[in-house]
């Protein structure tokens, strides 16, 4: 299998050395730079030390377990995207269902081949650098279009337009048509990412998932995160146009209030 592990850290994590220094042959030969930990803990450190480009990680292992090491490796902003291929003698649905839910990137069972370790690593790898070149593409777009009078000022439209979009949202949350507002947030949502708005897209992201799971009561927090977010941005705009500060839209303030009260009867 043709691969080439030139500048690529592989970091193996397991206690049983023979597992360890077999992989370590393998991926050798391929080019790769082979880092080694008997358990999590030892992962944890070796991986807060290298620039790691892909964890295997064993599940059954002393001190701190595979398990307890990917959530922790996932929490921590240095190693949270870092591809981790779990290892395991007892391959069953449950014990994949849960290093998945834990950010398990794929899972290879004892005893494997080689050409199976390899095919999985090339895959990975491979899916690592497609999400790269297209990133650096999105944002060479976002970038051009920032530069664009025409994509400013329908950015502007758009914000201050949100002061007309806000007072259907509340209504649907009141009337409790919520298909009605999924679909609008759907439409929204794309417009934010569209005017680079990062934080309207993770408030609406979360909005749209509180609908999937039934969780309409969480809607009025969000979408007063929504209203201070947009009332801010809009203020921006209008200070840039004067010195002096703009008030918030009467509108869009008695309508808050509205559903402030409507919330505490």
């Amino acid at each position: 299998m043709e691969i080439n592990g030139s500048d690529k850290h592989i970091l193996i994590v397991d206690d049983e050395n023979i597992v360890r220094k077999m992989v370590q042959k393998i991926l050798q030969k391929k080019g790769f730079t082979i880092h080694e930990a008997h358990n999590g803990s030892q992962a944890i450190e070796q991986a807060m030390r290298y620039k790691l480009d892909l964890i295997i990680l064993d599940i059954m292992m002393p001190v701190m377990d595979g398990f307890q090491s990917l959530k922790i490796l996932r929490n921590i902003s240095k190693t949270k995207d870092v591809p981790v291929i779990i290892l395991t003698a007892h391959a069953n649905v449950r014990t994949f269902t849960r290093a998945v839910r834990l950010g398990a990137t794929d899972f290879l069972a004892k005893p494997f081949s080689q050409h199976d370790l390899l095919r999985k690593i090339q895959f990975i790898l491979a899916d690592v650098e497609e999400k790269r070149k297209d990133m650096e593409e999105l944002l060479a777009a976002q970038a051009a279009r920032e530069g664009d009078p025409e994509w400013q000022r329908t950015r502007r439209h758009f914000i201050v337009g949100f002061e007309n979009l806000f007072p259907r949202m509340i209504s649907l949350v009141l009337r409790n048509d919520l298909e009605e507002l999924r679909n609008l947030l759907s439409g929204f949502i794309e417009k934010t990412r569209f005017y680079n708005l990062e934080k309207a897209t993770r408030i609406t992201t979360h909005m749209l998932q509180g609908l999937k799971e039934h969780k309409s009561e969480e809607l009025v927090g969000l979408l007063e995160g929504l209203y201070e977010l947009f009332s801010g941005l809009i203020k921006e705009h209008e200070q840039q146009d004067s010195p002096e500060d703009a008030e918030p839209p009467e509108e869009l303030e008695s309508t808050t209030n509205s559903i402030e009260n409507k919330t505490a009867q």
